[in-house]
């Protein structure tokens, strides 16, 4: 074969950006570089491997089909996290897809394996180094989008292989995550933009419409039936009541006072607490009281000062993401060189910015839910820039040129961060050490269930490429987060003494405990103010990582210390170049190595950390984000007295 045909043949270029993909996959395995974005992944994983000691398909974002073939791979094959295995070989294969179909349409094979390893530069951070189901999904179904509307270009003959990979690609986007779904697949209405000028309507086209809509909908529709189930059902719709108030702010503080809270059936600190993501008690968060609350929440109202607010907002969001201005590059390039599609390409830059806008409006925009249709529109704009590229001799080498200014733009942001990614060092916690833990609480033959939050040891006992083991956690549940309202969590606590609580549970019964002290006096002044208001904390016991804590009534040689006792130094708040504010202060009558925790609150936020007395001295650093816009904090110290009883002591109040 002759250089001229190799440079010129598909398949050599395609298998290239295979290999270099899977290379530059390699390298960041290598660099321990694959990390999840948020802690609801990881929980995702709890329950799919069955580490709770069920395999259970129901994570509730996901579709439940999606589950069931999660929880087939780790009962039948627990060798790796096939989580994790099954959303990296999802982003492959979905840009694998489109750089298929972008190298195979541009005649310069090299300038389509650049565009294609540009991309890849583009987006790869928010894919693996940032993994989350939602951006998985994105992808997935981004890839389905461009598959399909090139599979059906030339509908007198359309291409069946690639109709049954977009089928596929937006099916599995779909079981990921269906509400991405929604938000990408109004996408294909481009391939309708024609249509519409010429005023007319091809039945084709609606014909292969109606197969991928039926691609997402069947399933939806089995998840639906899935979740009809009494347990499911409630778990849902108390979510979807919760949500608004705590993941999207339509409970503002500022309305608090004007909020008839005996309507409701509780009061502004049970709504605090609730922020925390601290909601799975149902007699207080009952369906009753969640749907009263929901009559005071402030969602967005269409009005000029929120559609100028929005539209300002939009602005200064967009402005700051540089993946929104090469989404508009790669539009507006595939906009000059492909006529014959330029109305589509302007539908596909609208829908990108109405998208934002909505998200925007409605207070969802993070970068989980920001980059969907900056990421959709511009694998749109790359697909039909391929398109057109051949068209115009001319207007080729313009774009050429000012693509390969882009790419050299993009490629030096990221061969800056690619050159300063050091490998991470994974120091694993021992997961056979937190059972060990647990087991030696309670040395009685009774069962023991024991609370445990999002910082659980376990979190960090495995690699996100490890199986975790299964039932490691079968004694425990979920008290804080979306996943402490699932109906495990009250079939575990209703055995313990309610149906309705593990707070309850651990008043009523003396082997519940709660393990570890995040929120840990949230919790108990929770439970003093709703359950019995003499209850107190009993530290347990510790194996020098975890600790364990009970509820009691009866402290026994509680030695009382007067708050005049204590002489406390000045307590300040400093910002350093770690972006840490370093809260310190002085505490006499502490022997050094005693621990404490340091109880910071807003008003709105608490926080507790865990502190070491040093020569009667304490720091700890708070991260800046924080502490944003509070204008004061009270500081609370709470030392662990010598009978293991915990008793606060206020130090200071910082204006």
């Amino acid at each position: 074969m002759t250089l001229e045909k190799i440079r010129d043949n598909s398949k050599i270029w395609f298998g290239a950006y295979v290999v270099m993909h899977m290379l530059f996959l390699l390298w960041m395995y290598s660099m321990n570089l694959f990390q999840y974005e948020t802690i609801d992944d990881f929980y995702q994983l709890t329950y799919f491997s069955g580490v709770f000691g069920e395999y259970s398909p129901f994570v509730m974002f996901s579709n439940v089909i999606y589950g069931a073939i999660m929880c087939l791979l780790f009962k039948f094959l627990p060798i790796c996290n096939w989580m994790v295995v099954a959303y990296i070989l999802t982003s492959f294969i979905s840009l694998a897809s489109i750089a298929k179909i972008t190298i195979y349409k541009i005649s310069n094979k090299s300038f389509a394996f650049l565009l294609n390893t540009i991309f890849l530069l583009c987006i790869y951070s928010y894919l693996y180094e940032q993994i989350n189901f939602s951006k998985i999904a994105m992808i997935a179904l981004a890839a389905g989008v461009i598959t399909f509307i090139d599979a059906i270009h030339d509908l007198d003959n359309p291409n069946k292989a690639e109709l049954i990979i977009a089928t596929i690609l937006i099916t599995w986007g779909g079981l990921l995550r269906f509400k991405v779904a929604a938000m990408v697949l109004a996408f294909v209405v481009v391939i309708f933009v024609e249509d519409i000028l010429n005023r007319k309507i091809v039945i084709k086209k609606i014909k292969y419409l109606l197969i991928i809509a039926l691609a997402v909908m069947i399933p939806w529709g089995v998840n639906q039936v899935a979740y009809s189930s009494e347990g499911w059902s409630e778990a849902n719709y108390r979510f979807k009541l919760l949500n608004g108030a705590v993941d999207y702010g339509t409970l503002p503080k500022e309305i608090w006072d004007s909020v008839d809270w005996d309507d409701i059936g509780f009061d502004s600190d049970d709504m605090v607490f609730a922020l925390g993501w601290h909601f799975s008690d149902k007699n207080v968060f009952s369906v009753d009281a969640l749907e009263r609350m929901t009559k005071y929440e402030q969602k967005p109202e269409v009005s000029l000062h929120n559609l100028k607010e929005a539209t300002k907002n939009s602005v200064k969001y967009c402005m700051t993401h540089v993946l929104f201005w090469i989404a508009v590059l790669v539009l507006l390039l595939a906009f000059v060189i492909n006529i014959r599609k330029r109305w589509e390409i302007a539908f596909t830059t609208l829908l990108m910015l109405m998208e934002t806008y909505y998200l925007v409006f409605n207070n969802r925009y993070p970068d989980r839910v920001g980059i969907i249709p900056w990421v959709v529109a511009l694998s749109i704009g790359l697909y039909y820039f391929a398109c057109g590229f051949n068209d115009n001799p001319y207007k080729r080498k313009k774009a050429m040129t000012i693509g390969f200014i882009a790419g050299a733009f993009v490629l030096s942001l990221s061969d800056r961060h690619l050159l300063s990614s050091e490998k991470i060092d994974v120091e694993l916690s021992d997961s056979i050490a937190f059972t060990t833990f647990l087991d030696t609480i309670d040395p009685s033959d009774n069962a023991d269930l024991f609370l445990i939050n999002y910082t659980t040891p376990i979190l960090d006992a495995y690699s996100i490429f490890q199986c975790p083991e299964f039932g490691v956690l079968d004694n425990c549940v979920l008290d804080t987060g979306c996943m402490s309202l699932f109906p495990d969590v009250y079939e575990k606590s209703a055995e313990f003494g309610s149906d309705k609580s593990p707070y309850e549970a651990l008043v009523k019964n003396d082997h519940v405990y709660l393990i570890d002290e995040r929120y840990l006096f949230e919790k108990r002044n929770f439970i003093r103010k709703h359950y019995d208001e003499d209850i107190d904390i009993s530290w347990v016991y510790s194996d020098g990582n975890s600790d364990a804590y009970s509820m009691t009534t009866n402290p026994d040689n509680w030695e009382e210390k007067d708050i005049a006792d204590w002489e406390i130094g000045d307590v300040v708040i400093t910002e350093n170049s770690l972006s840490y504010y370093m809260v310190s202060g002085k505490i006499d009558l502490l022997t050094p190595g005693d621990m404490c925790f340091l109880q910071l609150t807003d008003g709105t936020k608490t926080y507790t950390y865990e502190v070491r007395a040093q020569d009667n001295q304490f720091v700890v650093g708070i991260p800046v984000d924080t502490w944003v816009n509070s204008t004061e904090i009270e500081v609370s110290l709470f030392v662990k007295a010598e009978d293991n009883y915990l008793k606060d002591n206020e130090i200071n109040s910082i204006n």
